[in-house]
């Protein structure tokens, strides 16, 4: 993981810094050259190490992020010189460089910069006592100025720790959240990978049997053979057809399912068992007398029916409205679940969110069909279709 960059591990000064190391060089130059007429005791700068002192704790403001700690110790020692030789002073550049060196991680800094403002105040005291043009309002000053610097340089560090932590919990929480998701469509995948070997395997199952009794009656009854051979080929398409329909890469199950696939009869069971337990919960078929989707399709249509009712009754509670919308047509079968939305809602399902979602989109993708959710006028929305011929499916995805 990633840390975040704190001010001393910045190598080189921005762009930023130099202008403001600049700026405040040049206060302090024109502090140098026009000096202050109300203090008359004040040294113009004439040898070439009083503009050294003058312009280093300036210059140093360019360099707090990289060295804090030495350029806190310098620029106090340069601020006390220009103090003790009574040269023009400029108070910005020292505040700056404490408050940077107090917002530092750890607890190196912070007292570097207490020693730092200890040591200036002290030099003011001093002033206070030898010196007729520093007063003692100049020692609160001091002190105060200091201490608003080191408390800002804390209170940066504590709210930059706090932006760390907070960075870190959701860059876990991401990854948990991806973890879960692809281990739910693992699991996805693997319980269809064990529907379809319940598929094929009575399909192929019937394709023996069929092949054996085309072999006893071929010499004697060749109608009947030839309607036993139609059969296979038909039970024959039909197991390609279903093969294909769960693409490579599905994992291999560790103990097989062995109860027969659900078909549209196990979705009306499922429904009304929901509503004879208290949740009103109702079914709307169209055209599901006459047709008789494939195993496979049809059991994906019924775990995504379980897998939404479930959702519902655990997030919308027993006041649930669950409408279950399904539709049997030749080419496809389409559900559309409808379920209120309860106002007190857990957050993950208000958002669309969950494992069960995940799990359904994988399962429609699957089977070559589509899946979409939405939230609408107090209403959460489930939409599956899957297509019954898988060779039309795969012409008309784009």
């Amino acid at each position: 993981m990633d840390q975040p960059v704190t001010p001393a591990a910045e190598q080189t000064p921005s762009k930023g810094d130099i202008a403001l190391a600049g700026s405040l060089l040049g206060v302090a130059v024109l502090s140098g050259v026009f000096i202050d007429a109300n203090r008359p005791d004040t040294v113009e700068p004439s040898m070439w190490w009083h503009w050294l002192l003058i312009a280093t704790p300036p210059v140093l403001v360019a360099f707090r992020r990289r060295s804090p700690v030495l350029v806190a110790a310098l620029a106090s020692v340069a601020q006390a010189g220009i103090w003790i030789s009574d040269l023009p002073e400029v108070l910005l550049p020292i505040i700056v460089i404490l408050y940077a060196a107090a917002s530092e991680a750890g607890r190196r800094g912070l007292q570097v910069a207490v020693a730092a403002s200890v040591g200036l105040t002290i030099v003011t005291a001093v002033g206070v006592r030898i010196a007729d043009d520093v007063t003692l309002y100049q020692l609160p000053l001091i002190a105060l100025t200091c201490g608003t610097a080191i408390v800002l340089g804390v209170n940066a560090a504590r709210q930059r720790q706090v932006a760390a932590q907070l960075a870190s919990t959701v860059t876990e929480s991401r990854m948990r959240s991806e973890h879960e998701r692809a281990q739910a469509v693992a699991e996805e995948r693997s319980h269809i990978a064990r529907e379809l070997h319940d598929v094929i395997g009575h399909t192929l199952t019937v394709i023996a049997v069929r092949a054996e009794a085309a072999d006893r009656v071929g010499d004697r009854q060749s109608e009947a053979a030839g309607d036993a051979v139609a059969a296979i080929a038909e039970f024959a398409r039909s197991a390609l057809n279903e093969t294909r329909r769960v693409l490579a890469g599905l994992q291999q199950s560790s103990a097989a399912d062995l109860s027969p696939p659900p078909d549209i009869a196990a979705t009306r069971r499922l429904v009304a068992e929901v509503a004879d337990g208290g949740v009103r919960a109702t079914l709307h078929e169209h055209g599901c007398n006459v047709n008789t989707p494939p195993a496979v399709v049809a059991g994906g249509i019924f775990r995504i029916v379980q897998e939404s009712l479930t959702n519902a009754i655990k997030h919308g509670g027993p006041e649930v409205v669950i409408d279950v919308y399904l539709t049997c047509r030749a080419d496809d079968l389409e559900v559309r679940i409808e379920n209120s939305i309860n106002d007190h809602a857990p957050v993950p399902f208000r958002d669309l969110g969950g494992m069960g979602l995940a799990g359904m989109a994988e399962r429609a993708g699957v089977l070559g069909g589509t899946f979409h959710v939405e939230q609408t006028d107090g209403r959460f929305v489930v939409h599956a279709k899957l297509p019954i011929d898988l060779a039309r499916a795969e012409r008309t995805t784009p």
